[in-house]
């Protein structure tokens, strides 16, 4: 019922501010109803979002606001990617790019090289979206946009492993992964090191992922994301089927799904669900279950035609369907499955798919007495396999190349900063030595021309020095009683203002509490936890009630809801959380995204009315 009211006010909303858009003469005015509807729209999936985000672009330019233009490019980019058109992204992309010498934010460039990035990455042309991922995040680093920055490295991070450059990936997701921690973003920590654990397996560093994927799950169940929990036990039992282990490849699909229910509607969760009824079709295909491995290698095609990327998410279920039909005798369709993954063997990422295909098809050509193409399948077969594992062979080298340049890199620090520290320390002790002559030499001389005058001159200064650091200390004792005075004064002037709300409230803890709670200053880890005891103490519901209705938050994301309800600006908030205003309007309209909240009602007045 009450899903009923907060769904039809929305539509109300929607529908009132179209009718406003009708009415309004004002191009001016027309564009801002636009940009409140066209928000309003895509958050509620609204289904003539796209032709009226493309009249607020058209308006936006026409009006010169070609960096609002940009935002709502965004969307427009995106819903071609979920409707399969990634070559239509990519021509409004490079379109819009072609006014960047209009844009006024130079992080608009940015936003459109991100989009066009993920366009790229749709066609598997890894390499052109490797470039704008990188250029992305340089610049996203240059504007401090530390938010975006991270998602264009964790992206880069996941191209790099699908081109084979395990060191690159590595440092990419490191990268990526300090970000998200710098940010308080734990949901997208775990991302990366789910994905960093998938590059260490991928290169045969099986253990390492094994040992760090049972660590991400652990993390998954204590914080309920349960997403991370099904991916990493499916890429756990991927590890097993390599091994011919099946009792442990089953167990942890099992595992992976029994956790789906609990996983958000989404992209995402479809690409999971595919990748789960892919593992259930080779389990039983290995169990000799023809008519369950048929059943999930449906349901997994019908996912992936659902998924954002289906043609890259295809080659997998290729290679089980190519071995479903050679083990019921259908060598023809076989032979028309394995085609389509060796068609792509210039952009597919997965060379273990490609190994696994040309010694599929050498076999299918067995099976018709086609010798000679047999043979030439099996040829390629094993110089794919040669260069692949060539390639780990590689990696490998250079990951512990990287390991140990960086140790090496340390130790020839360290000892540069040992050998200066050395060298200052010499320097010092030529100078004291110096000193040493020069007092010894001067010392003799007074000695000589008369000790008596040296004795009453060193009293009299002696006796000015003390004078002199006398009246300083007077000066400073006195200097920081007038502060400790003021600083009373003040503390005075807000106890009495209290005092008063007290005789006309009465004698109330929440006074008391808030006396304390206004002195604090959000800066540091301690600071926050201190802040936040006290906060809790004024509104003890308020992070309970958050909880209690579904909604998890990061640690940044309790920071920003705390200052909000106490109705601070935007720039008080950004000065005391040390980041930029934009960084804070961006945390605030994820925020806001996460919650549901329309935008034209604050977040503490929209969860207050929940």
């Amino acid at each position: 019922m009450v899903f009923f009211s907060v769904f039809t006010q929305a539509q109300t909303k929607i529908d009132s501010l179209i009718q406003r858009l009708e009415n309004s003469n004002s191009d001016v005015k027309r564009f801002g109803i636009l940009d409140t509807l066209t928000e309003a729209m895509v958050r509620k999936n609204h289904p003539q979002r796209t032709s009226y985000l493309k009249r607020t672009i058209d308006l936006a330019r026409e009006l010169g606001e070609w960096d609002k233009a940009v935002l709502k490019l965004r969307y427009v980019s995106q819903e071609y990617l979920y409707t399969r058109k990634p070559d239509s992204a990519i021509y409004v992309l490079d379109e819009m790019l072609g006014h960047r010498s209009k844009f006024k934010k130079r992080r608009s460039v940015a936003h459109l090289l991100l989009k066009r990035g993920g366009a790229y990455f749709n066609k598997e042309d890894l390499k052109q979206a490797s470039k704008d991922y990188e250029r992305a995040a340089h610049i996203f680093h240059l504007t401090k946009d530390s938010i975006f920055e991270a998602d264009a490295i964790y992206f880069n991070g996941q191209v790099q492993s699908d081109l084979r450059n395990f060191p690159k990936a590595v440092d990419q997701y490191n990268k990526a992964y300090a970000l998200y921690k710098s940010l308080g973003d734990v949901t997208y920590m775990t991302h990366t090191l789910s994905a960093l654990a998938s590059a260490y397996a991928s290169n045969d560093f099986v253990e390492k992922a094994n040992e760090e994927r049972q660590k991400i799950i652990a993390s998954g169940l204590k914080n309920k994301d349960y997403y991370v929990v099904s991916v990493n036990a499916f890429n756990i039992g991927g590890g097993y089927l390599k091994h011919k282990d099946y009792g442990n490849l089953k167990k942890y699909v099992d595992m992976a799904s029994h956790y789906l229910d609990s996983i958000p509607e989404g992209n995402s969760k479809q690409v999971l669900q595919m990748m789960i009824a892919t593992g259930y079709a080779q389990y039983y295909l290995e169990q000799g279950d023809l008519e369950e491995t048929w059943m999930n290698l449906k349901r997994a095609d019908s996912l992936r035609k659902t998924t954002d990327a289906p043609k890259y998410y295809e080659n997998n279920i290729l290679n089980v369907t190519a071995s479903y039909y050679l083990r019921i005798g259908k060598n023809k369709k076989a032979e028309q499955a394995l085609q389509k993954i060796l068609a792509k063997k210039d952009r597919i990422s997965n060379k273990k798919e490609m190994i696994r295909a040309e010694k599929q098809i050498a076999e299918v050509y067995a099976a018709q007495k086609n010798f000679k193409n047999a043979y030439q399948h099996l040829e390629r077969h094993l110089q794919v396999k040669d260069s692949a594992y060539n390639t780990i062979k590689t990696n490998a080298f250079l990951y512990y190349q990287s390991l140990y340049e960086a140790e090496r890199n340390e130790n020839e620090i360290y000892r540069q900063k040992t050998t200066i520290n050395l060298l200052e320390k010499d320097k010092e002790l030529a100078t004291a030595l110096r000193r040493t002559l020069w007092i010894v030499l001067f010392s003799v001389i007074l000695a000589g021309t008369g000790i008596a005058y040296y004795i009453w001159e060193t009293g009299k200064r002696k006796r000015r020095a003390l004078a002199s650091r006398l009246e300083r200390n007077k000066n400073e004792l006195l200097e920081f009683t007038n502060r400790l005075l003021q600083k009373s004064q003040e503390q005075e002037v807000l106890c009495q203002e209290l005092e008063q709300l007290k005789l006309s409230f009465g004698e109330k803890e929440e006074l008391n509490t808030i006396q304390e709670l206004v002195r604090s200053k959000i800066l540091t880890q301690d600071d926050w936890e201190i802040f936040k005891e006290k906060f809790t103490l004024v509104y003890p519901c308020f992070f309970m009630g958050i909880y209690n209705k579904g909604f998890h938050l990061t640690n940044a994301e309790e920071r920003i809801l705390a200052l909000e309800r106490l109705h601070l600006k935007t720039n008080e908030i950004a000065h005391m959380l040390g980041i930029s205003p934009d960084s804070v309007l961006t945390g605030r309209y994820r925020l806001r995204k996460k919650l549901g909240a329309p935008k034209d009602i604050g977040v503490i007045d929209f969860l207050q009315s929940l």
